[in-house]
């Protein structure tokens, strides 16, 4: 093939992925590092935002932009206050991710702009040291137990 011909082939393949696809609001959270991750919350309110609010929603999680995957797919229905999305895998594990994404897939009253007012991201809860210090029962200790 000539190659103003392929130019010309993936030109048409592009304008007809951006013309056929979805257009969705999304919000994407990256690490340095790969962070273990528990649960996903999202504020959303149907009384004051109305047709800004998601009706449906899509988290993906990967590496980067190009190996995304979706693990969860919700739809509300007019929600008002947090909502939960537990981040497991298929044993139940949290899990592991350089990147989430938030995808708006859909608003109520068929919205076109999107209002998330608050995202949470937690993290399993790990032991410490510091809890581990023996408790202070001797008059000498609880003398020292407190700063002033």
């Amino acid at each position: 093939m000539a190659p103003e011909r392929v130019t010309q082939k993936r030109r048409d393949a592009i304008e007809k992925r951006l013309t056929h696809s979805e257009r969705a609001n999304a919000g994407q959270m990256r690490t340095a590092r790969k962070t273990t991750v528990k649960m996903l919350c999202i504020y959303a309110d149907y009384k004051s935002d109305e047709s800004y609010t998601p009706s449906k929603i899509s988290v993906r999680v990967g590496n980067n932009f190009h190996n995304l995957q979706e693990i969860r797919q919700l739809e509300m229905v007019e929600p008002s206050g947090w909502i939960h999305i537990p981040l497991l895998d298929l044993v139940n594990n949290p899990i592991r991710t350089f990147m989430i994404q938030i995808a708006v897939l859909a608003n109520h009253q068929n919205g076109r702009d999107t209002h998330m007012r608050q995202i949470k991201v937690y993290t399993p809860v790990e032991e410490s040291s510091i809890g581990k210090f023996p408790r202070c029962t001797t008059v000498d200790f609880m003398m020292y137990r407190t700063i002033r």
